[in-house]
């Protein structure tokens, strides 16, 4: 029997939601990326900023034109040391002194493999706000004069190393842009966070990271016949394909239907059904 034949006798009602997207990984542009960070005690700032690679897993509704996307996972990589340093005067005196070196500093999603989204693509732009991140990394610090006073106030020697994990999962927002060209996946990812120095003594002063995160990945053109998501191919998932069975009509296969197409082509016709049936789960 035919691969059409075998199709037309396979009668399932449609039924639920079908969604589409394979996670795919954007490589940071260690070149074109770059994050600030800065801290601010006591009214006064200071910030450096460093080189950036790392990686994001997104997934697609579209792998043409993307109008959705969902976040699995980012892992950014500060290359450089960051040096602050932060003078306090009174008049043209100077009353104190804070001077900060920060190594190893890595801005990761405190869920990696958990989806948030989908998310809207509007034009190319994108958002997400209250993203649940960490931090990591080693803070060396050194304290004088009315910085010291203030530490000292909060319980906090002078001289000290800080883990920046101590902090905890926090939030912060990412805005950015997607745009797809030929199979290849363009992202600006642009985060930013800030959080209480010392969670304890929030008055104390903050501590902040923001930047212009850029890269690259391919985007799988292919579907994977999972119409429903749930990791598996089945006959629910069956339903999916029979519903979006377009025949060679190259072009014609939407975000919803894009799990049919198994060879890349946009449509959904008997070439794809010869591979979804490979993929079927036995009864």
């Amino acid at each position: 029997m035919s691969a059409a034949s075998r199709l037309s006798v396979m009668v399932l009602v449609l039924g639920g939601s079908f969604a589409w997207g394979t996670p795919f990984v954007v490589d940071i542009n260690e070149n074109t990326s770059v994050l600030t960070v800065q801290v601010c005690v006591l009214g006064n700032c200071g910030s450096d900023a460093s080189r950036v690679n790392g990686t994001i897993t997104i997934a697609v509704n579209d792998p043409f034109t993307p109008t959705e996307m969902t976040l699995y996972d980012f892992d950014l990589w500060l290359l450089d040391t960051i040096d602050i340093d932060i003078k306090y005067y009174v008049g043209p005196i100077q009353v104190g002194r804070l001077i900060i070196t920060g190594t190893n500093l890595r801005l990761f999603y405190a869920q990696p493999g958990v989806p948030l989204g989908p998310i809207p693509i509007e034009g190319s732009a994108f958002a997400l706000y209250s993203v649940p991140t960490n931090m990591q990394g080693t803070v060396v610090y050194h304290a004088t004069g009315t910085v010291c006073v203030a530490l000292g106030g909060a319980g906090m020697p002078c001289d000290d190393t800080y883990n920046l994990a101590e902090q905890g999962t926090q939030y912060g927002d990412i805005n950015g842009s997607l745009s797809v060209a030929n199979g290849v996946a363009t992202m600006v990812f642009n985060p930013q966070i800030t959080v209480p120095l010392l969670p304890d003594y929030p008055d104390l002063g903050t501590l902040s990271a923001w930047g212009n995160v850029s890269g690259t990945g391919a985007v799988p053109m292919q579907g994977d016949g999972d119409f429903d998501g749930d990791g598996d191919v089945d006959l629910r998932d069956f339903a999916g394909f029979q519903n979006c069975f377009t025949g060679h009509a190259p072009g014609t296969t939407g975000p919803t239907c894009r799990p049919g197409d198994l060879d890349g082509d946009r449509d959904v016709d008997a070439t794809d059904y010869v591979t979804f049936e490979t993929l079927l789960a036995p009864v």
